[in-house]
Order: structure tokens, then C-alpha cells, then sequence
């Protein structure tokens, strides 16, 4: 069936396309007309704060999630590390503490990435009763990242503790490639918060579709507009269906990530970022499920 095409945040195609990828996308909200007073009522489709506010969260997270950290020691690691093997007698003791202190720091700045996570993921006011797979997907998060952040303390006690230069050079050497907070961590976060966010932008679409689906049924079959109406609600759930599936399937893949599996794994978050914002595009299913509700709300309206 022929469908105009409207968005609800406009990505994709051409410089719309680039500018999302950069920053986010954009949100167009529909007009509601107000039903002559003898019409049966008809559920609006989603106001304008609703769509404006999961589309900023959703591009903000998509935004964050746009690259992958190499996730390796620094350059200055090293050479602290080639000074602690060359030190003798009192040199060794000085570069030994530096690279304490170093490996400290190192601990310290993947704690706060860590924590501002977890934050992010608390702040997130959509992610209340998405439940994915039948699992809360905001404490699968935190229990993911809290788990990190323990991996990280106990990888600082340890080095604090360390006595022998080998043992400190091998377990500072292991805080990136142990954790990969920022090549793996950092952006599951963002994608399964994007997710998220997305699964409940479709379950506001879906309680429309139940609704309209009441108000077409009630309609007399005389009405000219009832085969329209029909078909447009089976687009809509058939869009609601496309795209809960491949959301679902993508969170559960990046949220299967592990830092043993990096960089192998990096194609999985491209993939499924690409997938998230294909969704959005012109043509996307949540496009075309959004197009589909206010199509069915101007027939109902309308009629």
C-alpha cells in the first residue's frame, strides 16, 4: 500500500543523514485536529513533548555511541613501565611508585567513566518497564557496569599492594585489556540505553494501535474510510512487530559484549548502531509505524 512519507526524526538521507550521524536526529511532530463534537472520541497521536524528548534522548545516545575507543595503555604507560625494568637500587623504588601512582590514575579515570554510566542509565526516565527478553533492561545494565566497576577496584587494591616490578608491570598492563570500559563498556551503555528508549516509543505506538484498532471496529461499515483505516492498522502493527524484533535482537548483542572479545566484537556495535538508526530513517519501521498512527488518526478524525 502507497503511504506518504513523514518522520519522526529525519535521518539518513542526504545531509540529514550526515547530521545525525554527527549529532543526533530531528523530530517532527503531527498536528492533532480536534473531532467535531459529534464524532466518538479519538485518541491523539504522541504529543509533542513525548516525541521531542525520546528523540533527544535517543540521538544523544546514538551520538555517544558513534565510535569505539582503542582502549589501550597510553604512551606514557610505557615508558614508565621500560623505566621501571631499567631502574637499579634507589632509581628502582621512584619508578616503581610512579607506575603506582600511574596505574592508580588509570583506575580512577575508568571508575569515573564507569560511574557516569551507571548514572546515565539511572537518569533515564524511558527505560522504567522495558523489559527485553523479560529481563529488566536498566538493571541488567547496572549489574553489568557494577560489575566492572568491582573488576576495577579490585585491580586497584591489587596494584596498590603490588611488591615485585614484574607483578606491577603485568597488572597495569592489564587494566585496559581486562576492562575495555571505553572500546566496549561505554558503548553497549549507549546502545542499550538508545534501544531502550526506542522499545518505549513502540509501546506507546502499540497502546495506540489497540486503541485505534477499538475506535475502527465501532466504526458503521458504511464508513468510507474503514478499509483505509484496516489497512493502515495492519501496517502498524506489522511496523510495531519489524521493529521490537530488531531492537530486542540488537540489545541483547551488544549487552552479550565482552572485553575478552575485543576489538573482534567492534563490528557488533556498528552494526547494531546502524540498525537503531535505520529504524529512524524515512523508510525505517518506527517511521513508517509513526506515519501509519496518524494516518489512522486523521481517517478517524476526519471521518
Amino acid at each position: 500500500m502507497g503511504r506518504p512519507i513523514s518522520r519522526v526524526a529525519a535521518l539518513i538521507v542526504g545531509a540529514t543523514a550526515v547530521g545525525f550521524l554527527v549529532a543526533g536526529c530531528s523530530s517532527i511532530s503531527p498536528t492533532i485536529i480536534a473531532p467535531p463534537p459529534s464524532a466518538s472520541p479519538v485518541n491523539p497521536a504522541p504529543n509533542d513533548s513525548i516525541e521531542t524528548a525520546v528523540n533527544l534522548a535517543i540521538q544523544s545516545e546514538l551520538a555517544q555511541a558513534a565510535q569505539t575507543a582503542s582502549d589501550g595503555a597510553p604512551a606514557l604507560v610505557q615508558v614508565e613501565l621500560n623505566a621501571l625494568s631499567s631502574a637499579r637500587s634507589l632509581g628502582l623504588s621512584e619508578a616503581f611508585s610512579t607506575v603506582q601512582t600511574t596505574g592508580a590514575n588509570q583506575i580512577a579515570k575508568r571508575e569515573a567513566l564507569v560511574n557516569t554510566l551507571i548514572a546515565d542509565v539511572k537518569a533515564n526516565k524511558y527505560l522504567s518497564g522495558v523489559d527485553p527478553a523479560g529481563r529488566s533492561l536498566s538493571a541488567t545494565l547496572l549489574s553489568i557496569l557494577d560489575g566492572v566497576d568491582g573488576q576495577l577496584a579490585a585491580l586497584g587494591e591489587r596494584i596498590a599492594s603490588d611488591s615485585v616490578p614484574d607483578v606491577l608491570r603485568s597488572d597495569v598492563l592489564s587494566i585496559g585489556t581486562s576492562t575495555r570500559v571505553a572500546g566496549v563498556y561505554e558503548p553497549m551503555t549507549h546502545l542499550a540505553i538508545a534501544g531502550g528508549d526506542e522499545l518505549f516509543e513502540l509501546n506507546f505506538l502499540s497502546s495506540q494501535q489497540q486503541t485505534f484498532a477499538i475506535q475502527v471496529a465501532a466504526r458503521p461499515s458504511s464508513d468510507p474510510n474503514h478499509a483505509e483505516e484496516a489497512s493502515y492498522l495492519s501496517d502498524l502493527a506489522s511496523s510495531i512487530a519489524s521493529a521490537r524484533a530488531t531492537i530486542t535482537s540488537g540489545v541483547s548483542a551488544v549487552m552479550s559484549l565482552t572485553a575478552s572479545g575485543y576489538p573482534a566484537n567492534k563490528p557488533t556495535i556498528l552494526n547494531v548502531r546502524s540498525a537503531l538508526i535505520g529504524l529512524r530513517a524515512p523508510l525505517g519501521k518506527i517511521s513508517e509505524a509513526n506515519t501509519d498512527a496518524k494516518e489512522i488518526l486523521a481517517l478517524l478524525t476526519n471521518g
